[in-house]
């Protein structure tokens, strides 16, 4: 019965998550203006370094232009690239590369956190559905999902400053 009991809240969290993000589980297309759908022929077409006057860029947001030396774009193309020429539509690539990352880490990243902060704390899933279920976050995976990607790192690289801030002040005192 004891056993039972530590099953019931990751099994409800679950259930939680595959409510809310139901969508993302089921066959179709999830495409915003943020995050715009890529037709077989914009894959086939897509090079890791972009072409400044491809169909994959301009008109994108970003005040109707969207410059292909940006930041993020290796992020949409190289993951067209590789998966287009494993002959895959967008709708496998959106889901494995962008939505169930979001979904990963937006469950592991504040457990591991808690964990780390208050190593004995049985409340770790409480962090979960505070970070994973806020408003904030659920409107960033309506369609800012790179945006939604580093929200859900954040809690890993606050522990990665921990370790850095602990490391510096263990050498001070050497």
């Amino acid at each position: 019965m004891v056993s039972m009991r530590k099953f019931i809240a990751p099994f409800l969290l679950l259930l939680l998550v595959v409510v809310v993000f139901h969508s993302w589980f089921l066959p179709g297309l999830l495409s915003t203006f943020d995050f715009p759908y890529f037709s077989p022929l914009m894959i086939k077409g897509a090079d890791v370094i972009p072409y400044a006057w491809g169909y994959h860029v301009g008109l994108d947001g970003f005040a109707k232009f969207m410059s292909p030396y940006s930041w993020i774009m290796p992020l949409i193309n190289i993951p067209q690239v590789i998966f287009g020429r494993l002959g895959m539509d967008w709708l496998f690539i959106e889901r494995v590369m962008y939505l169930y990352p979001f979904l990963i880490l937006m469950i592991v990243s504040p457990i591991l956190l808690i964990r780390y902060i208050f190593p004995k704390n049985n409340f770790y899933l409480l962090s979960v559905l505070i970070f994973s279920f806020n408003t904030y976050a659920l409107m960033l995976a309506g369609g800012e999902i790179f945006l939604a990607l580093s929200y859900a790192l954040a809690p890993m690289i606050l522990i990665i400053f921990i370790k850095i801030i602990n490391g510096i002040k263990y050498a001070a005192r050497l």
